[in-house]
Order: C-alpha cells, then sequence, then structure tokens
C-alpha cells in the first residue's frame, strides 16, 4: 500500500523478505532482516530518496489480496492498518494503537478513521473510539467531503453520519465459501475475496467495486439495473450519489472473453486517474479454452 503525504512524501508499507537497498542513488541503504515475510512501514521524500524504515515483525497474508495499507492526515501523520490501526509521526514515533481485527481502514485529512471488519469503528485523532456499527460485515470504508462515512462488504454498503447514525443502505446477494445443496445456488459454491472498494470521487459520489456471484438488481429505487455473472463471478462496479441514487452500474469487461468464457474474477479495490477515470483492481482465473 503506497500514500503520498501533503508534503509530497511517499509512505510504503507491505511485507517483504530479506534484506533490500532502498537508495535510488549509486549509493547504498540497505535495510531489512534475515527472515521471510515481514511487515514494514518506509518514507521517502519527494525525490524518493529513503528516509527512515521500521521492521515490524514477521506477518503472513491472511488473504493473497489483504496486507497492511497506510493513509496520511493533513499535517503528514502516519496511519498503518493492518492488526488494528497504529498512528506515527511523520519521523516514524509510534503515538497510539487500536487493537481490532480490521479488513480495512480510511482516515480523513483531520485523523479520524474508520475501521472496517465484522464491526465498524469510528476512531478519534487520539486512537478513542467515538462509535461502532454492529454486524457490519464491512470490509472497506471512505470518507465524502461532507465527512459522512460509507461501508462496504460483498453484501452491500451503507452510508453513516459523522455522529453513527446510519442514513441508509443498499442490499446485494452473494454466494458464501461452502457449497449448498444445488451446487453452486445461493447457499454457497462462491469462494469470494471478503474485500471490496469502495471510493468517493471529485464529483461527492461514491464507486463500488464488488465480486458480483448471484443476480443483482443494483438500483434501490423503483427502477431496475439488473447485473448477472457470465459463469461463476464476474467483477461488478456501481456509482452512486451521496444520497444513495444509482448514476450507473456495469460489470468490468475481461479483455479477450466472450460469453462463453469460463471465469472466477474479484474485485477488491478503486483508484482514480488524474482525469476522473476509474482503475478496477481485482484478480482471478480464466479459461480460453472453453
Amino acid at each position: 500500500s503506497v500514500n503520498i503525504d501533503p508534503d509530497g512524501n511517499t509512505i510504503i508499507t507491505g511485507l517483504m523478505s530479506d534484506e533490500h537497498d532502498f537508495d535510488v542513488t549509486s549509493k547504498r541503504k540497505t535495510v531489512g532482516v534475515d527472515g521471510w515475510s515481514f511487515k514494514f512501514l518506509a518514507k521517502f521524500n519527494q525525490r524518493q530518496e529513503f528516509l527512515w524504515m521500521k521492521c515490524q515483525g514477521e506477518e503472513t497474508l491472511s488473504h493473497w489480496y489483504v496486507g497492511p495499507t497506510v493513509n496520511t492526515d493533513s499535517s503528514g501523520n502516519i496511519y498503518q492498518c493492518d492488526a488494528g490501526l497504529s498512528k506515527f509521526s511523520p519521523a516514524g514515533k509510534l503515538l497510539w494503537s487500536v487493537v481490532v481485527e480490521p479488513l480495512s481502514c480510511a482516515t480523513n485529512s483531520s485523523g479520524e478513521s474508520v475501521i472496517a471488519g465484522s464491526e465498524a469503528h469510528f476512531v478519534d485523532t487520539k486512537g478513542k473510539t467515538i462509535w461502532s456499527a454492529k454486524n457490519c460485515s464491512c470490509s472497506a470504508a471512505t470518507f465524502d467531503q461532507e465527512g459522512n462515512i460509507f461501508v462496504g462488504g460483498q453484501n452491500g454498503l451503507k452510508k453513516f453520519s459523522s455522529s453513527g447514525k446510519q442514513m441508509w443502505s443498499i442490499g446485494f446477494r452473494s454466494r458464501n465459501s461452502d457449497f449448498g445443496p444445488n451446487g453452486y445456488s445461493e447457499y454457497g459454491g462462491g469462494v469470494v475475496t471478503d474485500q471490496v472498494g469502495i471510493r468517493t470521487d471529485r464529483d461527492n459520489n461514491i464507486v463500488f467495486v464488488f465480486s458480483l456471484n448471484l443476480k443483482n438488481d443494483l438500483d434501490p429505487s423503483a427502477k431496475t439495473r439488473v447485473l448477472n455473472p457470465g459463469w461463476l463471478q464476474d467483477v461488478a462496479i456501481a456509482k452512486y450519489t451521496s444520497g444513495g441514487k444509482l448514476l450507473w452500474a456495469q460489470k468490468v469487461k475481461i479483455p479477450k472473453t466472450v460469453a462463453k468464457t469460463t471465469r472466477y474474477t474479484e474485485g477488491y479495490d478503486i483508484s482514480f486517474m488524474p482525469n476522473g477515470d476509474i482503475i478496477a483492481l481485482g484478480g482471478g482465473e480464466l479459461n480460453y479454452d472453453t
């Protein structure tokens, strides 16, 4: 995970093995440990020159798409999300940690954070939990420009005010990881990642990407926008207004595939190009011989 702070410094967190040279010049700054798969947090300046790094102990991925992530606030403080949420000063000093079991975290410019997981927690700048949403089952979170909070998972998305009031919710159907009595039915059969992607664009709309493995109507109004997976599972992307109105929804086209291509794809994150174009991140498996 990468984040650029307000001063243009680059913050990186993730997992790595052994020792590596982090100096982009002809000099060498070798940092690391003699081992496999340890968590780290590193900072580089505007010229991508190495400033500091923290080796934080051995760790393995709970899912091959889910690892530590990082955000920054307007003061350059660093928020690392992994086995909880930890706040570091711009110089790398640990300020506080909140121990929970998150799948994702989001931090606004003021340093307030949302921790998404089986429950959602809104945390202030000192690490104190202000409110929680029980039975959230959410794996991604984001803020809009007005301070409202959006959380999402494979079963839909919800909007909360900054005070914790739920404003609206949109539900989807999804298979779980177990086979049901009818094989690939809604009772089971889809081995999905928990991860989804949710972001607000520059117009304060909500963009949501998730794994589509059952027929779903993504329009919460009296109108309909039904998407159906082509085989076992596709990636769907939808845009909603801050008020929950559907603007558009579609499946992500996978290059070189046709209707009969067997595929198992997952959507788990979103990014934006400078011109506002949307990048949907995901993975999966295709069989072009079918």
